[in-house]
């Protein structure tokens, strides 16, 4: 009998450990469909387009937004920022994330454990269902296990009195890999306010050495 590998939401959340180190830039597509379980007609769509990049070294900056907002994982210091372009502010997140290389063996026993295989954007990834903590929510994830991105995420809420189900799709529509992006891409920018989140203490001391672009 095949076993099942479920993946918990936190693997797939684009914004926790990063495991491998090709570079790569994409862009992100999320669209989010209500569906009326009483009607069967679609009562609102929202589409979201995102850029994201990875260096080489593991930095990524991702949930790059038209609205100037992005995260940054800053593998020179081990920490996770959010950035406001707009009101020019940086905010440092901890615990820090690290950098990990997935071991060959772990890739295949994963590719073992999935449960099919797709191909996205010129892409081969791996299929595996997601667990979540929220009642009636289910989905999956397309793991590209070789250059280690999450292709895309598919999870879907259905309510319990019947009356809607919410479905969200979030998928790389188009990405180049193995191409070093800007280092400065990386950079804290110069002249923002740090502002307090978790581990508060750290925030000055982590923007001392920030730097313009």
């Amino acid at each position: 009998m095949k076993k099942t590998m479920i993946v918990p939401f936190v693997f797939v959340s684009l914004g926790g450990l990063l495991y491998g180190a090709v570079p790569y830039s994409a862009t992100r597509v999320i669209t989010t469909t209500r569906v009326n379980l009483k009607t069967g007609a679609v009562e609102d769509v929202q589409t979201e387009m995102m850029r994201e990049i990875r260096g080489s070294d593991g930095s990524r900056r991702y949930f790059e937004r038209s609205n100037g907002t992005y995260s940054l994982f800053r593998a020179q210091d081990g920490a996770h920022y959010t950035v406001d372009s707009r009101r020019r502010t940086v905010t440092m997140l901890t615990p820090p994330a690290s950098y990990v290389e997935t071991p060959a063996a772990d890739r295949e026993r994963r590719k073992a454990a999935a449960t099919g295989e797709k191909t996205i954007a010129g892409v081969s990834c791996h299929v595996f269902p997601v667990r979540s903590n929220v009642a009636n929510k289910e989905g999956s994830t397309c793991h590209a296990l070789e250059s280690d991105i999450i292709m895309e995420l598919v999870s879907t809420y259905t309510d319990p009195n019947g009356e809607f189900k919410s479905i969200s799709h979030n998928v790389i529509t188009e990405i180049r890999l193995n191409e070093e992006p800007d280092p400065r891409e990386f950079e804290l920018p110069a002249g923002y306010t740090i502002v307090a989140g978790h581990g508060a203490g750290s925030q000055t001391a982590a923007c001392g050495s920030c730097k313009g672009r």
